[in-house]
């Protein structure tokens, strides 16, 4: 599993956080927005952390990087197998993420606020 749990140190009072609805699995959600719910608080005093156990973690095979962009080509399909789109409709691309297990994404966090 390329995820683990690590414990958040105390936080400023201020801070918000977006945490998973308690009841999550029962729920008739259709978008991840219906899940999460906004407070000054992290009750559980953990998140999630990527860890990449292989050595290709993050390369695509037979890859010719280059330090930099040149020309803005359009990527062809899986070429860049990792990234994905954060979509929702009807207003379709909200924010890039990234694959880090067959049923989880990383994206940050203010593609979900609001």
């Amino acid at each position: 599993e390329p995820s683990a749990t690590e414990l958040i140190p105390e936080q400023e009072q201020d801070q918000q956080w977006l945490t998973l609805h308690s009841s999550w699995e029962t729920l008739n959600a259709t978008t991840l927005h219906e899940l999460l719910v906004k407070g000054q608080s992290c009750r559980s005093r953990s998140k999630v952390s990527l860890l990449c156990t292989k050595q290709d973690c993050g390369r695509r095979p037979a890859a010719r990087m280059n330090k930099r962009i040149l020309g803005g080509r359009t990527s062809r399909p899986g070429r860049w197998p990792w990234q994905c789109s954060l979509q929702s409709e009807p207003s379709g691309h909200i924010c890039g993420c990234v694959l880090i297990a067959k049923k989880w994404v990383l994206t940050v966090a203010h593609c979900l606020e609001g």
